[in-house]
């Protein structure tokens, strides 16, 4: 039986669209009510989670979080790492205010840290990680992995070299992982109870009910993050469509989803995680579009070079570094997701530093170089992919395209 069609007409999506912009409105009123706020007095009182922090011109530049706004800072002083800590702080008003398109994408502020507040649950979750690693990259890189801790800038340029920050950047491979392991282990655990009790009931269903859950617990304790919060909205979106015989492979629901996304966080508008998310998922759904009739086996080792292939040129425009060890990377994310789940249950364990040896393989030498595409081929490559849509052979012109202009920049 053939699945509905996600709308069945035009006034459908008005209605749909005309909701998301409802959405949008009440969003962005909280926003500039937030933003009204800072400005109204010249000192303003609140508490933050430094999300980043790095040296830059003889400064330390912080990234900070509060429970409604994200924006930057920055100080002469020599301090501690205060990356993942939560802190007090005071915004000072000057007279240099940003708009407030400014403070959607992350504005600068002059503030001043008052206080390092307690270790939260989080924080101390990452400590027991980097207690069990010696190498110090472990102790970071499986802090990452579980708790979306920050990273260094050394470590997070040598993944983007090795084409491997999508792995450590969590989105919907590590949603999926979660949501599968825990609607697995409650099916099986629960199965012959259900059977002999109440096999009335979807035991499948209610499985995956749970799995989500799960997954929104992760989400609001590791923080509403761009891309998890994208894949937690695909994903929800997807098991409600499929409960009700909707089309899932669907590019339309994609751009309703983003956009809905968007329309809740009018900030993630500016994130650059966010749209490496959906380009993510756009290059799946278009290699499931024009391959999805192969064999599955061929369609699981060919998606991984698909994706790898369809992202690079945007990664190499903006971040610019390329090592030839970069190749593995789709041979890599085959194997992450049991190396995922191993890794979780070793931690769990207290064990997680059995897997330091295969962490050590980040200090070698890898071979970067600097390759950035031109600015222009980044939107002639966007076209193409959206065109592709129609035309799978355009993909292939613009790999051609893509090779001749890497040797060009490396050589």
């Amino acid at each position: 039986m053939e699945r509905l069609p996600l709308f069945t007409s035009f006034k459908e999506r008005l209605l749909f669209l005309s909701l998301l912009l409802f959405i949008a409105s009440i969003s962005l009123a909280l926003d500039y009510s937030h933003y009204r706020e800072l400005l109204q007095s010249r000192f303003f009182h609140t508490e933050a989670v430094v999300v980043n922090q790095y040296t830059k011109d003889g400064r330390e530049i912080l990234k900070l979080r509060t429970p409604h706004f994200t924006f930057y800072t920055s100080t002469r002083e020599e301090i501690k790492d205060l990356r993942d800590r939560r802190v007090r702080v005071m915004i000072i008003r000057t007279r240099r205010t940003p708009s407030f398109l400014d403070f959607l994408k992350g504005s600068y502020w002059v503030s001043y840290i008052e206080e390092v507040l307690p270790k939260d649950r989080r924080f101390l979750l990452k400590e027991m990680i980097a207690r069990q690693h010696r190498d110090p990259y472990g102790q970071e890189l499986f802090g990452a992995l579980f708790l979306a801790t920050s990273l260094s800038k050394e470590l997070r340029e040598r993944l983007s070299a090795l084409g491997l920050s999508h792995l450590v950047a969590i989105s919907g491979l590590h949603l999926t992982i979660i949501i599968g392991a825990v609607t697995l282990f409650t099916f099986t655990l629960l199965r012959p109870l259900f059977q002999r009790c109440c096999p009335f009931i979807h035991l499948r269903k209610l499985s995956m009910v749970g799995g989500f859950a799960v997954a929104l617990g992760y989400l609001l304790f590791v923080g509403e993050i761009p891309s998890l919060v994208r894949a937690f909205a695909l994903s929800l979106a997807a098991f409600w469509l499929y409960d009700r015989h909707i089309q899932l492979l669907s590019f339309e629901l994609l751009g309703w989803v983003a956009t809905a996304v968007v329309a809740l966080y009018p900030q993630f508008l500016f994130s650059l995680g966010f749209w490496l998310s959906v380009a993510g998922v756009f290059s799946i759904y278009l290699f499931l579009h024009h391959y999805r009739r192969l064999p599955l086996w061929f369609q699981l080792v060919a998606l991984n070079f698909w994706v790898y292939l369809m992202i690079s040129p945007v990664t190499l425009t903006i971040f610019g570094l390329f090592s030839w060890w970069q190749l593995l990377s789709p041979l890599i994310s085959l194997l992450f997701p049991p190396f995922y789940l191993i890794a979780l249950l070793l931690h769990l364990l207290g064990v997680g530093g059995l897997l330091d040896p295969i962490v050590s393989l980040l200090h070698n030498d890898i071979g970067v170089v600097e390759l950035h595409l031109p600015r222009w081929f980044l939107w002639l490559w966007l076209l193409g992919s959206l065109l592709s849509i129609y035309k799978h052979w355009i993909v292939g012109i613009l790999l051609i395209v893509e090779i001749v202009l890497a040797v060009h920049y490396v050589t």
